[in-house]
């Protein structure tokens, strides 16, 4: 069977509108070709590896810049062999065809049996329906990347994120009679627009692609499970992402597949502070051999490590943390650039956490940079090296500086997730400690009252977070006498650490909380 059109070649057929066939062809031939070609192939390894790729190479597209997906390097080698050994080459080539072309002639005339024309023909009906799934895949991102195009109608200056969600609206519409394509194309979409930021977006997307391949047990079902389970968390929508993680278990068969349920597994474990299941989980996957055995993809294995540096970080495991951070960094220095980063991030907090700030320093202060070239800082990774720079510059002593990135931090957060999303939470917490730090007491307890009452509210019961910012409310309300307040403020989130936390944090939280309780009532009894 034959290939699917490149983009080009499609438009290259296009009259009316727009551009010219000709000069649109001329403008997607090469990186968009590339591009879409790599979206398609069939197994998973090459294909990209991460949707942080596929956007990266649109981002460069549209940037004017070079695209990972046209692989370079090993073409012009080849091309410039070519041109010195042509006729050896043509000879070769042209022996390789007859070779070919006799193997086949024989391999047919060999498929006598009935059971052999049943199967070619099953061959050929599968053969088909892929040819014309990969057509219209094709078509809808030549769509999409012709709405880019500086005369098209997203106009100039577009992103990738126009670019999704022009995409998903026109999903809105089309492709009703191919529901487990259609819901493949939004699984991809979603996963997009979480990388980006647009975490409610995201949830959205995702759900639609769960109605659209519900209790089928395909594997179209599976991924768009695991984009609303990620997605879920992402906005803190915990029964969802549990419920979803239940679906998702029950398709979960190879070992690929529970490999990428343990990296949705925790996420959930990041996001609710329960890092003894994380521990268990964790030590249960990489003790099993079936594991060992299965077809698990590198980056998947690398991406769980990092996983449990923050887990390891978080039970106080700190040594342990560094080790499997540095083992994982030199793992993966030939390996995409956002896992590069990601592996550097959970690096440099194991130095600062174990008071290796001049190190944590250099290291946080490279990685911004290079974020900032290959993302820009409208990005949920330059968000969290700007993070991790402003922690090390903090414990340095070098508050007012940390306290002006906070600030920044907290307007880049509600421009790229948006105003007042749950995540932004964390980002108004480290400004307000930068600001009791310069004694700023005033704006500190507005920030401080404001996201405790919202974390008790807004976030799940076994979210630790409500009780780390109740600790830190408590002491200021202390500190500057407002006793009886500060006493309703622990007690309260003691009471309920008590009632809705059984892991290791939660009860080293509430009992923190219990001896500042005590401390606050022997203060108000020596009143």
């Amino acid at each position: 069977h034959e290939l699917p059109e490149t983009p080009s070649q499609r438009l290259s057929k296009r009259e009316g509108e727009g551009d010219p066939p000709q000069e649109w062809s001329r403008q997607l031939k090469g990186e968009l070709d590339a591009i879409v070609l790599t979206c398609l192939r069939k197994a998973p390894a090459e294909r990209y590896r991460s949707v942080d790729d596929l956007i990266a190479d649109l981002q460069a597209w549209l940037d004017g810049k070079p695209v990972q997906a046209r692989g370079g390097h090993g073409w012009y080698r080849a091309r410039k062999f070519i041109g010195r050994h042509r006729w050896s080459v043509g000879a070769a080539t042209a022996a390789a065809i007859a070779l070919l072309a006799s193997s086949v002639i024989t391999y047919l005339q060999s498929i006598e049996a009935k059971t052999q024309r049943d199967a070619a023909e099953a061959a050929l009906a599968d053969a088909q329906q892929q040819r014309d799934r990969a057509q219209h895949v094709t078509q809808f991102l030549i769509d999409a990347f012709a709405a880019a195009n500086p005369g098209g109608e997203l106009g100039k200056d577009v992103k990738a994120r126009d670019i999704l969600e022009r995409s998903a609206k026109q999903l809105e519409t089309e492709l009703s009679d191919q529901p487990e394509l259609k819901a493949q194309l939004l699984t991809t979409i979603a996963q997009g627009q979480r990388a980006l930021g647009l975490e409610t977006e995201a949830a959205t997307t995702a759900r639609l692609a769960v109605e659209l391949t519900a209790d089928s047990g395909t594997e179209a079902e599976r991924e768009a499970r695991l984009a609303l389970v990620a997605s879920a968390i992402a906005v803190r929508d915990i029964p969802l992402a549990r419920s979803e993680l239940g679906h998702v278990r029950a398709l979960s068969r190879t070992a690929r597949q529970r490999a990428e349920l343990l990296l949705a597994e925790q996420g959930l474990v990041r996001k609710v502070g329960d890092w003894d299941r994380g521990q268990k989980l964790y030590q249960s996957f990489t003790s099993d051999p079936e594991i060992r055995k299965g077809d698990v993809p590198i980056e998947d294995l690398h991406k769980i490590s990092l996983n449990q540096v923050g887990v390891l970080q978080m039970l106080r495991q700190h040594e342990e943390a560094l080790k499997l951070a540095d083992v994982t960094c030199v793992a993966v220095l030939e390996m995409a650039p956002e896992l590069q980063i990601r592996c550097a991030l959970v690096r440099a907090s194991s130095l600062r956490l174990l008071g290796r700030l001049g190190e944590a320093l250099r290291e946080s202060e490279d990685l911004l940079e290079r974020v900032r070239g290959l993302y820009g800082e409208s990005h949920t990774l330059y968000i969290a090296a700007l993070t991790g720079y402003a922690n090390v510059l903090s414990e340095l002593g070098r508050v007012e500086e940390a306290v002006a990135l906070r600030r920044t931090l907290v307007a880049l957060n509600d421009e790229v997730r948006g105003k007042d999303t749950k995540s932004g939470l964390l980002h108004h917490y480290n400004l307000a400690s930068g600001l009791l730090k310069l004694r700023q007491f005033d704006e500190a307890l507005i920030i401080l009252e404001n996201i405790t009452n919202r974390a008790r509210d807004e976030l799940p019961d076994e979210s630790i977070s409500y009780q780390y910012y109740a600790i830190a409310y408590g002491k200021v309300l202390m500190e500057i006498g407002q006793l009886p307040r500060a006493k309703k403020v622990v007690e309260d989130a003691e009471l309920d650490g008590r009632r809705e936390g059984d892991s290791t944090v939660m009860g080293r939280y509430v009992e923190e909380l219990a001896e500042l309780s005590k401390l606050i009532t022997n203060q108000l009894e020596r009143r």
